[in-house]
């Protein structure tokens, strides 16, 4: 018996933890959701306003995720990548901190 071997005893190799396939497979990451201040003008208010007033939107917030929504959809594809690479960073640390 060499040296190396003399030193293991192997029934007691067994992993300090198992994991099942469920466990291994990529989940969605969890999110939170709360509400926070925007400081904006009181024209970029009017804006918004004035759609969720026509009925464009059904609120302000509304108004805010289509207008991104616009935004996001006039973009090429590596910057749309970019942009929700970002956004998913930032929800990924938003759900680290309030989760």
């Amino acid at each position: 018996m060499n040296l190396i071997k003399s030193n293991r005893n192997t029934k007691d190799l067994q992993p300090k933890n198992t994991a099942s396939l469920e466990e291994l497979q990529e989940k969605k990451p969890k999110t939170v959701t709360f509400d926070t201040n925007l400081k904006i003008t009181n024209h970029a208010r009017n804006k918004l306003m004035a759609m969720n007033v026509l009925g464009y939107t059904e609120s302000q917030k509304d108004a805010i995720d289509l207008l991104f929504q616009s935004f996001r959809e006039q973009l090429d594809a590596d910057s749309r990548k970019e942009i929700d690479f970002q956004i998913k960073t930032l929800e990924k640390r938003d759900a680290r901190l309030k989760g």
